[in-house]
């Protein structure tokens, strides 16, 4: 059967000690959303790709920051069945490397220009795109916390 997956939207609140702050304020004002990160919840366990991929204990994840905004989604089908979705989650493969920093300067010049101008790196990817990936098994490129808002909260 298929599995159940909840999708959690972060806003991190600008700090201004705190630079990492600041690129979640930016992601924010660019893709003209109030959210800035996502993940996704499975089985009281957060998968999380930020600078490394991190899968944890909800309860951790919480602690690890307090200084945050987040909404969970009702609960949504994911197209991977049970042993396949835990194993991605537990990146077994190690396929998960981490966020894909450049996909953010990137994301600006194809919204303005049209034009991608930063390779790539392979098996990395920005939160939003991992959240689609778990939800429909596709590498979506350009999706943001805001369309998965649109598509999962509305």
């Amino acid at each position: 059967t298929l599995m159940n997956c909840q999708i959690i939207l972060i806003k991190n609140n600008f700090k201004l000690l705190k630079p990492i702050t600041w690129l979640s304020w930016i992601i924010r004002k660019v893709t003209k959303s109030n959210w800035n990160h996502c993940a996704i919840l499975y089985k009281n366990k957060v998968a999380d790709m930020s600078t490394s991929y991190k899968y944890r204990n909800y309860d951790i994840w919480l602690s690890e920051n307090n200084d945050r905004e987040f909404i969970i989604s009702k609960e949504v089908d994911s197209i991977f069945f049970k042993s396949d979705l835990e194993k991605i989650l537990e990146n077994k493969d190690g396929d998960l490397e981490g966020y894909e920093y450049t996909k953010l300067l990137n994301h600006l010049t194809k919204i303005k220009l049209n034009k991608v101008y930063i390779k790539e790196i392979e098996n990395r990817m920005v939160c939003s795109e991992f959240v689609e990936y778990i939800i429909n098994g596709t590498l979506t490129n350009w999706e943001t916390p805001q369309s998965l808002y649109e598509k999962y909260f509305r």
